[in-house]
């Protein structure tokens, strides 16, 4: 091996010849518009023993034909705009946390399974258009101010005790 960077057509080389062999040495002009490129036959390796390492450009582009790995104790992505495009994502973690103005889903079908779930709201509205249907060991619902139920037809049943409570019952 001798130059680092690939000589491109037009390029001004510096050339030393051995045993009658060729080798680029060094690249000493390119037209500015062409990139430079790096290349190995094996693999490279970067590495600061006690200090940071940078890529800088006005486009940074990370291409592996095979796997990306990334492997540190903290990550951190900083950016004004991101995407996002995964065929499947599988993620294991201890906690999440998260903090977002405004969070839209779209999904066929969404499952969750959990030991505890909480939400906490200043409104919450849902709209179904079809068959909601809720199974539970205990149901305890209670409203500080008003409640409804409406319904074209409704039914309340019990094996053994319904109970209406109040200082009014108006029915019928």
């Amino acid at each position: 091996m001798s130059s680092l960077v690939e000589p491109a057509t037009g390029d001004r080389v510096l050339v030393a010849e051995v045993d009658g062999a060729a080798f680029v040495l060094a690249v000493l002009r390119r037209d500015p518009a062409m990139p430079v490129r790096l290349e190995f036959d094996a693999g490279l390796e970067v590495r600061s023993r006690s200090g940071r390492v940078s890529l800088a450009g006005e486009k940074v582009e990370l291409t592996a034909s095979r796997e990306s790995v990334i492997t540190a104790p903290r990550v951190e992505v900083s950016a004004l705009e991101g995407k996002f495009f995964v065929e499947k994502l599988s993620m294991l973690g201890a906690r999440v946390d998260a903090e977002i103005g405004k969070l839209s889903l779209v999904a066929d079908t969404i499952d969750t399974l959990a030991d505890r779930m909480r939400q906490r709201f200043q409104r919450c509205y849902r709209f179904v258009e079809g068959l909601e249907q809720l199974r539970a060991g205990t149901i305890d619902t209670k409203a500080t101010g008003y409640a409804r139920i409406h319904a074209h037809d409704a039914v309340v049943t019990a094996d053994k005790l319904v109970k209406i409570d109040g200082s009014q019952i108006h029915m019928g």
